[in-house]
């Protein structure tokens, strides 16, 4: 595939708010902007021998995320987005709790994973603006590059459908109705899937809008994650409308 430039929004950043082996992954929503920036502090080298030109080795390299969006709040019961409300009470944390883990993920899917310590910035705005809301995160040792484990069913479509698709990420279930009338044994179902994963139909592969499937009876998707090895089993229900 052509190399080409891709949009900012395309990117995501989430924070672990389980363990490293078993993270549960909560979104930071309302970003609007985000800057991963690069630093190195170089140990001068320069000695007699330099003949007057300096002379450096990099003696560490740091890194830092800025974030800049949108301040999240549900103004009927003051509830606030979760990953928000998650690098909020990170940012209150002293010591070795203070550092959390986080992963940034690219539109093509490659994962960089890290700890950082946060420190949220101003909240506000102006009469006319959406208040605002950021965070800076000073990243703790070496980020590491991974891919993702996500196995989960983005979107899923049938021709005829009389209403949209439930789509039930923690059941890991599909549940839509088509018209009155249609058949259910020869669809071609029009899907997509998270970033670098593979679905599969009893270890046949299946392609958005091309594989048909017999819908008479539920069907088992098997969706593998793009790190190969995590797998998900998904129910995918076709009822016709009465």
């Amino acid at each position: 595939m052509a190399i080409k430039k891709v949009l900012a929004r395309g990117w995501d950043l989430h924070i672990n708010e389980g363990t490293y082996g078993s993270p549960s992954w909560t979104a930071i929503g309302g970003i609007k902007s985000f800057t991963f920036s690069n630093g190195k502090n170089d140990a001068d080298t320069t000695d007699f021998d330099s003949d007057g030109d300096v002379e450096h080795i990099v003696a560490s390299r740091s890194r830092s995320v800025g974030v800049e969006g949108h301040y999240l709040l549900d103004e009927d019961d003051g509830s606030r987005d979760d990953g928000q409300s998650a690098v909020e009470t990170l940012g209150e944390l002293k010591g070795n709790d203070s550092l959390g883990d986080f992963k940034l993920t690219n539109p093509a899917g490659t994962v960089k994973r890290f700890y950082a310590s946060v420190q949220v910035g101003d909240i506000g705005g102006g009469n006319d603006d959406p208040s605002s809301w950021g965070v800076n995160l000073t990243v703790s040792g070496a980020p590491v590059d991974a891919v993702s484990t996500d196995t989960d069913f983005a979107t899923f479509a049938l021709l005829g459908q009389t209403g949209a698709s439930t789509i039930n990420t923690s059941a890991h279930t599909v549940d839509i109705e088509i018209a009155l009338g249609s058949d259910v044994d020869g669809l071609q179902p029009i899907f997509t899937l998270s970033t670098g994963a593979v679905a599969d139909i009893s270890d046949f592969v299946q392609t958005s809008g091309v594989s048909v499937v017999d819908f008479t009876s539920a069907v088992t998707y098997t969706i593998t994650a793009q790190d190969g090895v995590t797998e998900q089993n998904w129910t995918v229900t076709v009822t016709v409308a009465t």
